[in-house]
């Protein structure tokens, strides 16, 4: 072997230290980040110490902190202070640890445990009156409980817990508890199961002892010993458990226990607290200034060096105590004093570069996972190392150039550097030993967007400024330029095959056909075809369709040209997209294209149109990203920059949510007045309210935590709208002015990716009726109703009644006058009947006195004259009497007629006008009447008073008109 001379060693020596140290610092400045979401006090936590995580069965996540108790909904918290737990006692509430079941949770403080009912929002305190450290669950029915003084309870649920608002509540009836005499747990560590024990720390006087418990014998048994198995009390030491293996931490030394046996490592600095994610098979470990993500396998191989974390985040926040793992396998972590961290699942799948860098530029991306960005918003030069050798050649050339880029033919693997000064660009071709000069490109330009890809075939590249092309043979160097007579801001180019190329620009799509020495081209824009905007900033050629190129744009979204139809069509999609500005297009295996915007990632199903979209919050570098900046490497890795750096991923890493969303109310008022309930308002099933409380407002919670702002909600007021009326990102709902009756809100929503949970929330909802529409109110309005009408009814009758019973009286009295009038009549004619008598007596006394005094024959003849007087006057009198009574029998029709139109007429008026209407004369009335001539006027006269009658009025002639 020959030796080297000691020059020779101390040049390779620190060549070699050289190539090293750029190879770390490559590697350093390339690491996998992620960038999770901070949670603070700012959000609505209470307090910034989280101590303790738990998700219940429902989805809330509910955390723990030094002055207690919150539940998050994704959206907002609901804060319980420690006047909540109804304790009077001046004791510490810091709450160490959370565990529970489906109806209830355990709360270990440091003052007490404490049994919670969230449906009743009722808190009581077991009768241990110490504080406790840890609580682990067996299963729904068994819990084990560290006590701050090292004692291990066992915690049994006897029976099932009814759902009750008790105020005194029976633990013995639910519970039995019991002390293990055996064990002596240092409280402030975890306890942790690991096969079937728990592991926990010792707490003895001096030192610190890890331990098992085993659950079936509930014996504590010791560990194989290690160089730490005893730790002095006051020195730092930790532990995790991760699959079947445990790793002990201190501030020398780690140790993984595996299959058995210890094993012990370094590593680079001192580790302030690990914990196991369970799901995604990593431990992450807080160092003085970050997280470092490390998987399973690298642990129990002991490649627990910084650059072999799967991910990073950089943070001077770094202590935490406890971590969580939701339904959806989201990562939230507790920290001391500084909130909560929470790493969606999406954000393990997406590695993100170059943070606060905006990147504008194409990145190149090596068959060999070398990634270079020669950026021109700031001037730097990025880089990700892939092939050590290569990446350490790519670094010393874009070291010794001022501005640099590479292309590499797809066919051959040829990498070639580009040295861009002036008007010029040098080409240079990576050789074993590095870069070596091939070419100078005079471009008859200073500065301006340059374009380079290779054509595979012919091995030319290709170089696009301003308005020419320029040809090189990468075997010949032969250089041909062509112009376009265009000037064209450039934003892509698109080699389609050996003889055709598409420029995208401000100006439109430029189709460049060569033929031989020269080329043929044609500039489609707004102007000369259907294209809708101009500004192309992508193309891409179908896949399946080589007809068909997809066109990313700026202000029209994704287009289609039909290159042999000369074409441009819009996809079905309109309306759909979030974003109408398309910087980039790439495709996977699955049909989809990813398109970058400036609202986040747009994944479209060609054959389906489905949309996805993607955003910061599901791991993204931002939400806006940037011209040029996309690429597709070999590895299937997709690759976007944007404002806030680069963002790699694998697009089948990004798999649908299937975590089902379950969907709640959180809040309820009642005309602008939180709701007052003993339930809390996602447990209530029926709510009943009063006329007035016609006006609801809902707050609405679902509970799969990834990327809340993008859950989904639909419901519906069933008894007042028509089936599933709203679909919306919003999470309220408002019901105004319903009227009283029975309705039923409706609820579910979807999770981040737009899959709907088919079961759905829903409330019964009774207003009830007021009192003046009440079924009683009604019967009253009935029976008032009726009563009113039989009140009219019996008012008519009565007034009817009355009318009849005032003409029945006034008939009566009428008659009665009539009798009176012919009563007094009577009493006239007997009168004067009397008078005529007492008249007639006078006369026969008289006449009788004369024949008394007469003697002979006067005597005689007086007596004579006497007889015959007699005879007459009895005559008159009779024949008076009868047809006084026959003109009465035969105007009956007409008397009856005359009182229907005059009722106050007397029998003696109803014979006067009789009379009259025979034409008798005044004497002969008289005569008949056996009355004075003067008597019948005067009764005449009378008669026309009677009957209302003028003097103009013929008396004869009206009463001949009656009947």
């Amino acid at each position: 072997m020959k030796q080297l001379s000691p020059t020779s060693f101390l040049v390779k020596f620190l060549s070699l230290w050289i190539l090293t140290f750029l190879l770390t610092t490559i590697s350093g400045f390339g690491q996998k980040k992620i960038s999770p979401e901070w949670i603070t006090i700012d959000d609505g936590l209470s307090q910034g110490f989280i101590s303790a995580l738990y998700q219940d069965t429902n989805g809330f996540l509910w955390i723990g902190t030094k002055t207690g108790l919150d539940r998050y909904d994704g959206r907002s918290f609901k804060n319980f202070t420690n006047t909540s737990f109804d304790i009077t006692e001046s004791q510490n509430h810091q709450i160490r640890s959370i565990s529970g079941s489906r109806e209830f949770l355990l709360l270990a403080t440091e003052g007490n445990l404490y049994l919670h009912f969230p449906k009743y929002k009722k808190f009581y305190p077991f009768k241990f009156g110490k504080g406790f450290g840890q609580i682990y669950k067996q299963d729904d029915q068994t819990f084990w409980l560290v006590a701050a003084d090292g004692n291990l309870f066992k915690l049994h649920v006897k029976k099932q817990i009814p759902h009750t608002s008790s105020v005194d509540f029976d633990f013995d009836t639910y519970f039995s508890i019991e002390k293990n005499a055996h064990t002596d747990v240092n409280s402030y560590y975890k306890i942790s199961r690991f096969e079937n024990s728990l592991v926990y720390f010792q707490k003895q006087g001096s030192y610190k002892e890890l331990m098992l418990f085993d659950l079936e014998t509930e014996q504590p048994k010791s560990l194989p010993l290690f160089k730490y198995s005893k730790v002095a009390s006051g020195k730092k030491i930790g532990y995790v458990v991760f699959d079947d293996s445990i790793l002990v931490y201190t501030d020398e030394d780690l140790f993984v226990f595996h299959q058995g046996i210890w094993k012990q490592y370094t590593f680079q600095t001192k580790i302030i607290n690990a914990l196991n994610l369970k799901k995604q098979q990593k431990v992450v470990i807080s160092t003085l200034n970050e997280y470092l993500f490390f998987d399973y396998t690298s642990i129990r191989n002991g490649r627990m060096n910084r650059s072999n974390a799967s991910l990073i985040y950089p943070t001077k926040k770094t202590q935490f105590y406890n971590a969580l793992e939701d339904y959806s396998e989201n990562i939230w972590i507790g920290t001391a004093g500084y909130g909560l961290i929470k790493v969606s699942k999406k954000q393990m799948k997406i590695q993100h570069f170059f943070e606060g860098k905006s990147i504008y530029a194409k990145p190149f991306v090596s068959k060999k996972e070398t990634v270079f960005i020669n950026n021109p918003t700031t001037g730097e030069k990025l880089l990700i190392p892939g092939d050590p050798k290569e990446s350490e050649y790519i670094k010393q050339f874009s070291e010794a150039h001022r501005e640099v880029d590479f292309v590499q033919n797809s066919s051959d693997g040829t990498l070639w550097g580009l040295s861009i000064s002036g008007y010029y660009i040098d080409i240079y071709k990576l050789t074993p030993v590095g870069f070596r000069f091939f070419s100078r490109v005079d471009t008859k330009f200073g500065y301006h967007i340059r374009l380079f890809d290779i054509e595979p075939k012919t091995n030319q590249l290709i170089i696009a400024i301003g308005d020419r092309l320029i040809y090189i043979n990468l075997y010949t160097g032969q250089k041909k330029g062509y112009r376009h007579r265009r000037f064209l801001n450039l934003l892509s180019l698109f080699i389609e095959k050996e003889d055709r190329l598409w420029l995208g620009a401000e100006q439109g799509l430029l189709k460049v056909e060569k033929n031989g020495d020269s080329i043929k081209h044609h500039l489609l824009h707004s102007k000369n075809s259907n294209l809708i905007s101009n500004r192309v900033a992508s193309i891409y050629q179908d896949k399946d369709d080589t007809t068909k190129l997809w066109i990313g744009s700026k202000g029209a979204g994704l287009l289609t040209y039909n290159i042999e139809k000369d074409f441009f069509e819009r996809p079905d999609i309109e309306g759909k997209f979030p974003d109408n500005t398309i910087y980039g297009i790439l495709e996977d295996d699955s049909q989809n294209l990813w398109l970058s915007s400036n609202k986040g990632l747009i994944r479209y199903n060609k054959t389906s149109n489905e949309i996805k979209h993607f955003t910061k919050n599901d791991g993204l570098q931002g939400n806006e990203f940037n011209t040029y900046a996309y690429k597709k490497g070999n590895n299937s890795l997709f690759y976007f920059g944007g404002t806030n750096g680069l963002s790699i991923f694998n697009p089948d890493d990004l798999t649908e949510n299937d975590y089902l969303a379950k969907s709640f109310i959180t809040g309820i008022e009642l005309n602008n007045k939180p709701l007052k309930s003993d339930i809390s308002y996602e447990y209530l099933k029926n709510l009943e309210l009063d006329y007035m409380e016609n006006n609801l407002s809902f707050t609405f919670a679902s509970t799969e935590l990834t990327a809340v702002q993008k859950n989904q909600f639909s419901y519906y007021l069933e008894g007042a709208e028509e089936d599933w009326t709203h679909t919306s990102l919003n999470n309220k709902a408002n019901y105004l002015n319903l009227r009283p009756g029975s309705y039923t809100l409706k609820l579910k929503s979807s999770n981040s990716d737009g899959i709907w949970n088919s079961s759905y929330h829903s409330l019964n909802i009774h207003i009830k009726a007021p009192w003046y529409e009440s079924n009683i109110a009604y019967f009253l309005y009935f029976a008032l109703i009726l009563s009113f009408i039989v009140g009219i009814v019996k008012f008519r009758e009565n007034r009817i009644n009355r009318i009849r019973e005032q003409e029945k009286i006034a008939l009566e009295n009428e008659l009665l006058e009539s009798r009176i009038n012919y009563k007094e009549k009577d009493l006239m004619d007997m009168a004067n009947a009397i008078s005529e008598n007492e008249r007639w007596r006078e006369y026969l006394l008289n006449f009788l006195r004369d024949i008394k005094k007469a003697r002979g024959r006067a005597k005689t003849k007086l007596y004579n004259d006497l007889i015959n007087q007699i005879k007459t006057k009895t005559s008159i009198e009779n024949s008076r009497k009868g047809y006084q009574k026959h003109i009465d029998t035969l105007n009956n029709e007409f008397n009856s007629n005359l009182l229907e139109q005059y009722p106050k007429l007397s029998k003696n008026d109803l014979r006067l006008c009789a009379l009259i209407k025979l034409d008798f004369t005044t004497k002969e009335i008289a005569l008949i009447q056996n009355i004075e001539v003067r008597s019948v006027y005067i009764n005449r006269s009378r008669l026309r008073k009677k009957m209302g009658l003028s003097n103009e009025t013929d008396l004869v002639a009206l009463l001949k008109s009656i009947s």
